[in-house]
């Protein structure tokens, strides 16, 4: 099995359209996985937050996803770093993590920097799969990022191309794994 730590961005830019196109590509994505894989939800605005630990109950990753609420800043770094340290504490040992973010770093943080956060991936063995939503986004750091983790980074422009970026993020992980 794979344990994936499904990452999205809450952020005040999230809201409407943005959000609902993310929850219905992450349920989607949640509905892919096998039987012996698992999922936790983080979402980040002013800070990261754990929404769902690890589970196989596709259910309550459903609840936890239909839960978010978009409001406030782009804490990008701070999330990377939460979720990266999550997936280390993953209890299955392949490990991935997907990335949502429609913005760039903005906010408190967290008082972790980009470069922190690229060594921090490298050094992880956890595969780091970036979605970049909209024209808005840091793809530079999000490409670096992913390329640290061994991973890609997808492109969405719009919300309505969320779900086909996350069936391409969930056979990625099917091949991997």
């Amino acid at each position: 099995g794979i344990a994936v730590v499904l990452t999205i961005d809450v952020s005040g830019s999230m809201a409407g359209e943005p959000l609902a196109e993310a929850k219905a590509a992450a349920k989607a994505l949640t509905a892919r996985l096998g039987t012996t894989d698992q999922a936790a939800v983080v979402s980040f605005s002013n800070q990261p937050a754990l929404v769902q630990g690890f589970t196989a109950d596709k259910p309550a990753l459903d609840r936890a996803i239909d839960a978010l609420a978009a409001g406030g800043n782009t804490a990008l770094y701070a999330a990377v770093q939460a979720s990266t340290q999550l997936a280390e504490q993953a209890p299955l040992p392949r490990r991935a993590v997907v990335l949502l973010s429609d913005g760039l770093e903005y906010g408190p943080g967290g008082g972790v920097s980009a470069d922190q956060t690229l060594q921090l991936v490298a050094g992880s063995n956890t595969l780091f799969m970036t979605v970049g939503l909209g024209a808005s986004v840091d793809s530079q750091y999000l490409t670096n990022l992913a390329r640290s983790g061994h991973g890609q980074y997808l492109v969405a422009p719009a919300p309505a191309d969320l779900q086909a970026v996350y069936t391409v993020t969930a056979d990625v992980l099917r091949q991997q794994y």
